[in-house]
């Protein structure tokens, strides 16, 4: 934008150096303006012709979704060892004795406990301690005894109930939450899961639980309900904590898009290869689903490496049956128009019709400012396809556009289609887009000068206000008048029979115009801003000779009109076809006709990004010097100014077009651009420009 700007300065100083070196920057721009061309941070895209786009690089249809690896909780399966922190007092040793007995020893003798025993519940114990234990130890101890008999020690209110194990829940207990230190006997604990199905979880606890200690998986809940002594469920709770992790989290997922086979066809056959069934070490490693719709297979395994080597085989197996077969291909169209796409592809692999040069444009043409009508007759065409952009050559290749989807569709063997393949990764890429700023900059200089003296004798000073008595007075001091202001200096004498008049006037104006157009294209495609007035001129006039005349009006647009194509190379250097107009009306006459200044330009240049070129320019400069008076006496040097007047009249024109041509490549760089323009608005509020 500096560049910009001291290219501007230095040809406006240039063309203006005739009368005098200014420098119209400031007045063209204003301060604000400048100001903000200053701070910006925005010079142009430039253009890097290393990163064109996807010419080196293949389209990559592979997704990988990589997990963690993890399925259990480490920290949770660490081994730990619980220790007795009080001093045993108490010393046990039976040996074949009956269970009752032991029971009464342990929950009446030691414990002081109120305690039932259920009918039913019998049994010999055979039991030592070596070391001395404490109470705390003790009812665990009778768990164990008792459960090696089928029984359970289930506490009730105030007292504990001795019975078999198989009726300890029914009638008895009822799930609770937590408090894993409270719980007293045999109880039933409800454990909410988090990751892992509870019927998952089930199959997970089965070797490790006792029989029933499962009672119930509720999937719909995600609940499982144990039973046991609170030793049985704390070793269950410790299992639950290992397993019950985020298994999406530590899967690896990839989504593989084929080209050539069915998705159902090729995942039967990695199911073969990797699935349960198979019969190698990788058995159960991976789970394959086809994707229909997508024409894809999405793979799922714990480690993420085996996502590779699933790509690799899926490739090796996304083969057609036969190079000599024809398949039914669907490519979507990712950047340009599949119309275009299917007709360019049509040019060099299709048949017959297939040559777009045939579909220009042949039609006549209509004169200027007027518009044509079309008839004749149409035949409707099918909504899903072009039918003019569709062929098939000798070979039996078709390229069909379809155009509600932007989609291609494709009718060849394996072979033809990455010979296709190859086309449309060079052809379908991400265009380019150009901003175009225009600057019309046009100053006008007005300047002229008239200066005289006007002798009136006798009746031609039209007087008819001085007496009759003065007009026997001969002499310029009867009556004087001076007008001083924006129509110049007026001294006006009066006496009898004369009238002199002193004239003395200058003007001048200086106007500038600076019009700024500018528009954002793609890469190779034509846009046109229009902005102006449509003005009506009265075409024909016809009076049928009884005083009424008929008159018909056309409209003639008038204004600014750029239109552009640009054309960017590797280098970033843009080639620009341009028309450029701006067209002022002047003022109606008696008839209501208008005279249109016209200025206009139509040029080819090339320019690189960022940079600004003059594209045309015109001075015009127009002098002109009069003088009138009395013959001979208005020429006499100093004297002559009493017999005459003299007038001097200036009028320059400059007039410079600018242009500069801007890559757009990516879309930081357009949000950067809007920034910029809505900080140039000074008439209305910055545009809201969303911030990262």
């Amino acid at each position: 934008m500096i560049k910009k700007l001291i290219i501007i300065c230095s040809i406006a100083g240039l063309v203006s150096c005739a009368t005098t070196q200014r420098d119209l920057s400031q007045e063209i721009y204003g301060d604000d303006y400048l100001k903000g061309i200053e701070s910006s941070k925005y010079s142009g895209a430039i253009f890097n012709g290393d990163e064109t786009t996807e010419e080196t690089k293949k389209k990559e249809k592979f997704e990988y979704y990589p997990g963690t690896g993890k399925f259990i909780d480490y920290k949770a399966a660490e081994n730990k060892n619980s220790t007795v922190s009080k001093k045993g007092e108490i010393t046990l040793n039976f040996e074949g004795d009956p269970l009752p007995m032991v029971v009464n020893l342990i929950l009446g003798e030691i414990l002081k406990e109120n305690y039932v025993i259920a009918p039913g519940v019998s049994g010999a114990v055979t039991f030592a301690t070596v070391k001395p234990i404490n109470k705390d130890q003790i009812i665990p101890i009778l768990e164990m005894l008792l459960s090696w008999n089928n029984a359970a020690l289930v506490f009730i209110e105030d007292r504990y109930h001795v019975m078999p194990r198989a009726e300890a829940i029914k009638g008895n207990l009822i799930p609770s939450f937590g408090h894993m230190e409270k719980r007293n006997g045999y109880t039933v604990m409800v454990v909410p899961l988090k990751y892992i199905a509870p019927a998952e979880m089930e199959k997970v606890l089965a070797p490790y639980a006792k029989e029933g200690a499962i009672v119930k998986a509720d999937n719909a809940r995600n609940l499982l309900f144990l039973s046991g002594t609170k030793r049985e469920l704390s070793m269950y709770m410790n299992t639950i904590n290992i397993f019950d992790v985020d298994w999406l989290e530590g899967m690896s997922t990839g989504i593989f898009t084929l080209e050539r086979v069915e998705s159902d066809t090729v995942v039967s056959e990695m199911e073969a290869i990797f699935g349960e069934g198979a019969d190698n070490p990788l058995a159960g490693m991976f789970r394959f689903m086809p994707l229909e719709r997508l024409n894809a297979i999405m793979v799922i395994t714990p480690q993420e490496k085996y996502l590779h080597k699933a790509e690799e085989w899926i490739k090796r197996l996304d083969r057609s049956d036969s190079e000599a077969s024809s398949n039914l291909y669907v490519y979507d169209v990712e950047n340009i128009k599949a119309d275009d796409l299917a007709g360019y592809l049509n040019d060099v692999f299709g048949g017959s019709g297939s040559n777009r040069s045939s579909q220009k444009d042949s039609s006549g043409k209509v004169a200027p400012g007027l518009s044509g009508k079309e008839i004749g007759s149409t035949t409707k065409k099918s909504p899903k396809t072009n039918s003019n952009r569709s062929s098939t050559n000798k070979d039996g290749i078709s390229i069909t556009p379809i155009e509600e989807n932007n989609q291609i569709l494709i009718s060849a063997n394996a072979q033809e289609y990455d010979a296709i393949m190859a086309a449309v990764a060079r052809l379908d890429v991400e265009p380019y887009q150009v901003l175009i700023e225009a600057k019309i900059i046009e100053v006008k200089l007005l300047d002229s000068n008239s200066s005289g003296v006007e002798w009136l004798f006798g009746s031609a000073t039209n007087d008819n206000e001085i007496s009759p008595a003065g007009r026997s007075f001969v002499g310029l001091t009867d009556r004087e008048s001076a007008t001083v202001g924006s129509g110049g200096l007026s001294y006006v004498l009066t006496g009898v029979d004369v009238k002199a008049t002193i004239n003395a006037k200058e003007t001048a104006s200086r106007t500038t115009v600076l019009s700024t157009p500018s528009v954002l294209v793609l890469n190779n495609k034509e846009a046109s801003i229009n902005v102006g007035t449509r003005i009506p001129i009265q075409d024909n006039s016809i009076s049928n000779g009884s005083n009424n005349t008929f008159s018909s009006v056309r409209y003639l647009q008038t204004g600014i009109k750029l239109t552009v194509t640009p054309r960017i190379n590797p280098g970033g250097l843009v080639y620009i076809e341009l028309q450029q107009e701006v067209s002022t009306p002047t003022a109606a006459d008696e008839s209501g006709n208008r005279d249109i200044d016209n200025r206009e330009l139509t040029t080819e240049i090339a320019v690189q990004s960022g940079e600004t070129v003059v594209m045309g320019g015109l001075i015009t400069d127009n002098r002109g010097q009069s003088s009138n008076g009395v013959p001979k006496l208005h020429k006499i040097p100093l004297l002559g100014n009493l017999f005459g007047s003299n007038a001097r009249d200036s009028e320059r024109t400059e007039l410079i077009v600018l242009i500069t041509p801007t890559v757009i490549q990516n879309p930081e760089q357009a949000k950067q651009l809007t920034k910029e323009y809505a900080n140039q608005f000074k008439g209305l509020k910055p545009l809201k420009v969303k911030k990262d």
